[in-house]
């Protein structure tokens, strides 16, 4: 509430977000039962389109910092962010991406998050030409308990749904893709067949 106020929003927004926010209740269903209500005090309703607005102003002060590192460059999505790092040497990426870390780290502990290090990965991209491989590994701190935690580079991984690899090819992504919908087809197949169930047009 405080950092919508810090932004200077209308009085009625405050007013709106600061109901929103206070003393929500909870029900569970599974199948025809459904709980009690109880307090959810914490976190915004999975679902609601106001959770993802909530979540950028909270986390803008957060993309505002990391604008002064150089060579580097932030994005998020909710709680899933990617740092972005380039030099003209492996070493220099190397720093540019530990400098953004510890500075992402170190705001979402003030804030009351943090980073999950199972959920880390690190990926290299090179020139087509660069005769040094990258690092196999990076070493990065773990706040608040002054650690650290090592991360191997992987050569594929999945953002936001989309499944990258360290050479920018798209084959991964769209044989996962069409391998997805070959499975809903199948299960659609299910449905129906020539004496009941759905037929083809459906």
């Amino acid at each position: 509430m405080q950092i919508i106020v810090d932004l200077g929003f209308a009085q009625e927004i405050v007013d709106w977000t600061s109901a929103f926010l206070s003393d929500r209740t909870v029900r569970l269903k599974f199948n025809r039962h459904i709980s009690d209500p109880f307090s959810s005090e914490v976190g915004t309703p999975q679902g609601s389109p106001i959770s993802p607005v909530l979540s950028v102003l909270y986390t803008h002060a957060l993309l505002r910092i990391t604008q002064e590192i150089k060579w580097m460059s932030l994005n998020m999505y909710i709680d899933d962010g990617a740092i972005l790092a380039c030099g003209e040497t492996w070493v220099e990426v190397e720093s540019s991406l530990k400098e953004a870390y510890s500075s992402c780290a170190r705001w979402l502990h003030r804030s009351g998050l943090k980073v999950e290090p199972d959920k880390t990965e690190v990926m290299y991209f090179r020139k087509r030409l660069e005769k040094v491989d990258p690092p196999g590994k990076i070493t990065l701190p773990q706040h608040p308990q002054l650690t650290f935690y090592e991360v191997k580079a992987t050569f594929r991984l999945r953002y936001l749904g989309f499944f990258i690899d360290h050479k920018l090819r798209w084959d991964l992504h769209m044989s996962t893709m069409c391998n997805r919908a070959r499975a809903s087809i199948k299960a659609l197949q299910l449905l129906g067949n020539s004496i009941h169930g759905l037929d083809f047009a459906q």
